[in-house]
Parts: structure tokens; sequence; C-alpha cells
């Protein structure tokens, strides 16, 4: 349950979050969505979710009753290189194979996270996108 204080800040629990901070958690929702539709469609299991934290970024819990933590990874292109490709060689996309080194960079960077959390959830899916 989130209580809005007088600062434009809500508070919840022990935390308190900025309308910034809110908005983040709304984005990171909305870019949950369709790995929860893809998760059901492979696994035939569905996931709730229980709880949106920092680590893991959503607790959810499968039909079976096991619950997972979920930590959200957008692969995104720095803005200027960004910029000079489109600039110089008409590029729109990033080049595959450079989406593949940054996406296998972020999910070892989320393994080292990973291996700062405390409590019971042991299984923690990482969702990549770009």
């Amino acid at each position: 349950m989130m209580v809005k204080l007088n600062n434009n800040k809500f508070f919840r629990g022990d935390v308190i979050l900025s309308n910034q901070d809110i908005g983040k958690k709304a984005v990171e929702e909305n870019d949950l969505e369709p790995f929860l539709k893809e998760y059901e469609r492979i696994t035939n299991f569905s996931l709730k979710i229980i709880e949106r934290t920092e680590r893991p970024d959503f607790i959810v819990q499968r039909s079976d009753g096991t619950q997972l933590g979920i930590e959200l990874t957008k692969v995104m292109r720095d803005p200027e290189s960004t910029f000079w490709a489109r600039v110089l060689n008409g590029e729109e996309q990033a080049d595959p194979i450079d989406t593949v080194i940054r996406l296998q960079e972020l999910i070892n960077l989320k393994g080292i996270k990973l291996l700062s959390l405390t409590g019971n959830y042991r299984n923690v899916q990482s969702y990549c996108f770009n």
C-alpha cells in the first residue's frame, strides 16, 4: 500500500518513493508484460506479480506456487554512437553482433548483482530486450 506525502513523494512500507521512482516502476511493469505472456506460452506456467522491489525488480509467483525474482535489463546503444552510426552509415538499428555482446555484458552485470541479493528468492530470471 502506498500513501502520498505532501512533498509529491509516496511512502510504501519503510521506503519513500518519488514520482520518478513510481514512473520508473510503471515503465518496468509495462516492459514486463511481453515477458509474462511469453513465459506462460513457453512454460505453461502463468506468473502473478506479488511485489515490486528494486532487487530484483519484481517478485512473482508461478501458477504452481514457486516464487521467482525478475530483474529487467534493457539493451540500449549510447546516444553518441547511435547518432554517428545514423549520420555516417545510415544505420537505424544496432548491429546484431554488437547487441549480443552488450546483452552478454548486461547479463554478467546482473549476475554480479544477483550474488548480492539476500532473501529466500533463489530463482531469478533475467529478461533482456532491445
